[in-house]
């Protein structure tokens, strides 16, 4: 599925969504809700804070143990430490895990494809597509189209300046019918760790030619993966 474009408006009035499809070709809302169930667990009182290494030590910027099929595959940040990409990848395991129990495989996949998953979600390209790669390489979700974004997907967005976030996505900041701005919940050192920021589409801000929608689909809906 192609990710459909924003249509790029003037700077000041922000960036018009393409129109929604028809209801019989839309999206179903999969795990959006308990997505946002999970995120919303969270304190915002700047107790869970950022962190990036500065090292090129292995640290996978996750708040809580994060296991599979009995191996662990991050351990938790004895600080409540985390990065976006370990904070929704996080949050992504505790929603799949939930719908298949604690010590079932997800889909079938073996502990090898939840590293090989990880790596497609923490993107392994500049302007990568993380969340909706992993997601849809592994018959787990689907890429969402932007106008059908609603509160408990996952995005990857990339800057004008090449720099990229991940993140959960909250709301638009609409001005009439343009969206100006992004609403989302990640982590971020601008806000002191976990929390909700909104962050204005197009200017030098976020780039809407690179904003790439993921959302975790219904386990009836899930597929063998590629």
């Amino acid at each position: 599925m192609l990710i459909v474009a924003l249509l790029i408006g003037c700077a000041h009035r922000g960036v018009r969504l393409p129109p929604l499809p028809a209801e019989s070709e839309r999206l179903d809302i999969g795990l959006s809700d308990a997505v946002a169930h999970v995120m919303d667990t969270y304190p915002l009182d700047g107790s869970y804070g950022y962190y990036w290494p500065e090292d090129d030590g292995v640290w996978w910027g996750t708040t809580r143990d994060v296991s599979y099929l009995g191996t662990l595959l991050s351990p938790k940040d004895p600080e409540h430490r985390s990065h976006c990409v370990g904070l929704t990848w996080e949050v992504a395991m505790a929603v799949l895990q939930a719908q298949v129990g604690e010590s079932a495989p997800i889909n079938g996949l073996t502990t090898a494809d939840l590293v090989e998953l990880r790596t497609d979600w923490f993107v392994r390209e500049r302007l990568g597509v993380g969340p909706a790669a992993a997601l849809a390489r592994y018959g787990l979700g689907d890429l969402v189209p932007l106008a059908e974004l609603r509160r408990g997907d996952f995005l990857q967005f990339w800057t004008y300046g090449g720099a990229g976030h991940s993140l959960i996505f909250d709301s638009w900041v609409m001005h009439g019918e343009r969206v100006t701005a992004m609403r989302y919940w990640s982590t971020h050192p601008g806000i002191g760790g976990i929390g909700y920021m909104t962050e204005p589409i197009g200017g030098r801000n976020i780039d809407p030619d690179h904003i790439y929608g993921a959302r975790i689909a219904s386990p009836k809906n899930w597929r063998p993966a590629n």
